[in-house]
């Protein structure tokens, strides 16, 4: 018996002394700045191969991705890679971040301060900076934060220093009409390799004419649009990527779209005036890109090429004003709307079923008790600008809202069901059907502990020759299955518990979401048709889909959720789940 203690004690000895190391899975975020063409040490596969042997010299660190961003300044933190990293760090993917300096990471003096200082301690990840000897699990590295701080401003003011310089070289450039690739120049002109002023582009340039004359003998947009697509013009986005004018069987054309033909009728740069500087940015101002206003853009003429002369352009403008008074005419807005919104509620939710565009809004006439009033029918914006690339369809404003309202009064029944499904399963609370479960769990474990005290015994008497061995061992196999049954009664509650609790947490979730609309869609007044509101439409959507049968698709946000829900209900109701 002596020897067998001591056998005992040596070994739980030479367990305690064992240390207790932390294993790191690092994410290796590499980054190569917009129109770099760096090869030495800032290219994307040396800042990995310096990481990944970082990573190998240290036993305690694990290599669980590279996030490369290549092509994205410092300056700004929306950036794909990035973002997928921290995305993974907020789910527990990961729990540390390497890189090879830190003004890969980023170069913002504030922002980068704040991720280390603050967001990544909070998360619990520990961020390494190789060349800058920086790891934040070091207990020394207080003076490195300075140290590394103040790197974080010089290479801010460096970025800056390059924006201004570049920002002034541009603007030079600019203002001698000086084109920045094929992409900025309009349809009908074009940048030869190794010039920097554009010329005429003759096949693209007869189209431009074309589309001016058409106009101005009374053509509509609509029936342009139509003209070039028989004619197998391609629109310039497929013009460009192809080099040729005419589709065919290897490229079939596109419709044209009817802002395309507006911006050709309405740009004076056809008329041999070279507009430039339209947009700017400006790093070291803290400035965003942003549009400049027409009247401060650079106008420079007798640089471009002329397609339209300037009496042509100046008749197609007057042309445009007079639609745009005859539409506005047509339009009275003191003329009442009937069975309508006043505003587009649908608008970037609605398309078409059979093509996928969106879902275009008119107002049609109709007379009631001899008075006109204007009354809302959707049509596929397809349809209406080609008529030729989707059937037609329609539904007026009302019938849709008649059907969403009665969608989501169903989907708000649902939910209800779902509350009261789940009070009865829980024979109250769900707070105190966990209470309940609780008390079964530390039941099993007082079990559990009962049968390896007798587990004991038995080997105790075993020891003691107070039972024979085929006596031992079938007593101990029948412990073994009083453990296996307890255990697994354990897990069954443990699961019911998490699963209860999952629900609940959704649940309310779905009642925070979406109650907040029951007044508006059960106890309202109004007539159903009115009793919708944008926000009420975004929140219940995703999409809303029409057919040529007229048949209404409602995509709903939490339509998976709620099934998913009460699949799980289900299950519970089978376990019989009942305090």
């Amino acid at each position: 018996m002596a020897r067998t203690k001591n056998r005992a004690e040596t070994s739980r000895k030479q367990y305690q002394i064992l240390p207790s190391v932390k294993f790191y899975r690092l994410g290796c975020y590499v980054r190569l700045s917009e129109g770099s063409e760096q090869t030495g040490s800032n290219s994307l596969q040396n800042q990995k191969s310096l990481l990944g042997e970082y990573i190998n010299s240290h036993p305690d660190l694990e290599l669980y991705a590279f996030y490369e961003d290549d092509g994205f300044t410092g300056t700004d933190f929306n950036r794909t890679a990035f973002e997928r990293m921290m995305n993974d760090v907020r789910d527990g993917i990961i729990d540390g971040i390497i890189v090879k300096d830190l003004s890969r990471f980023g170069r913002e003096h504030l922002v980068v301060g704040d991720y280390i200082e603050k967001v990544f301690p909070f998360l619990g990840v520990r961020f390494i900076s190789v060349m800058d000897h920086y790891d934040s699990l070091r207990s020394d590295c207080s003076r490195e934060k300075l140290i590394l701080s103040l790197k974080s401003l010089m290479h801010e003011l460096y970025s800056k220093d390059l924006s201004k310089r570049a920002s002034s070289s541009i603007k030079l450039k600019l203002e001698r009409g000086e084109c920045f690739g094929k992409a900025n120049v309009i349809y009908g002109l074009t940048v030869k390799d190794g010039e920097k002023l554009p010329s005429l582009d003759y096949r693209a340039a007869i189209i431009v004419r074309k589309i001016a004359g058409w106009f101005l003998g009374g053509a509509s947009i609509q029936v342009i649009i139509i003209k070039l697509h028989n004619r197998k013009i391609l629109p310039p986005t497929q013009y460009r990527k192809t080099g040729k004018i005419c589709g065919d069987k290897d490229t079939p054309a596109d419709f044209w779209a009817r802002r395309t033909i507006k911006s050709i009728l309405e740009n004076i740069e056809y008329t041999g005036v070279r507009v430039t500087h339209k947009t700017e940015e400006s790093l070291y101002h803290n400035l965003p890109k942003y549009t400049i206003p027409k009247e401060e853009r650079i106008k420079l003429e007798g640089i471009s090429p002329v397609i339209l002369r300037k009496d042509i352009f100046d008749r197609i403008q007057i042309e445009l004003e007079r639609r745009k008074e005859k539409f506005t005419n047509v339009k009275d807005d003191s003329v009442e709307l009937w069975e309508s919104y006043s505003e587009n509620i649908f608008s970037g939710i609605f398309v078409c079923g059979d093509c996928g565009a969106s879902m275009g809004r008119k107002s049609k006439r109709i007379r009631v008790e001899g008075k006109e009033y204007k009354k809302k029918v959707f049509y596929c914006r397809s349809h209406m600008n080609t008529t030729k690339n989707c059937d037609k369809k329609s539904i007026t404003e009302r019938e849709l809202c008649e059907i969403l309202v009665k969608v989501f009064q169903t989907q708000l029944l649902q939910v209800r069901e779902l509350e009261i499904r789940l009070t009865a399963i829980c024979n109250g609370s769900v707070e105190r059907k966990i209470t309940v479960m609780k008390k079964e769990r530390r039941s099993i474990e007082q079990s559990y502990s009962q049968i390896e005290t007798s587990q004991f015994q038995n080997y105790m008497k075993y020891q003691e020759q107070a039972l024979t061995q085929e006596q031992f061992i079938s007593n101990r196999e029948e412990y073994e299955r009083g453990k296996e049954l307890l255990r697994h009664q354990k897990s069954q509650i443990e699961k019911r518990e998490n699963s209860l609790k999952r629900i609940e947490k959704r649940l309310l979730h779905l009642v925070k979401a979406l109650f907040i609309f029951e007044n508006d869609l059960f106890q309202s007044h109004e007539e159903e048709y009115k009793r919708l509101t944008k926000d009420m439409i975004q929140v219940f959507t995703e999409k809303i889909l029409l057919y040529q049968d007229r048949r209404v698709k409602i995509v709903l946000r939490f339509e998976d959720e709620i099934k998913g829900l009460f699949s799980q209900l289900e299950e519970q109701e089978e376990r019989r789940v009942i305090l």
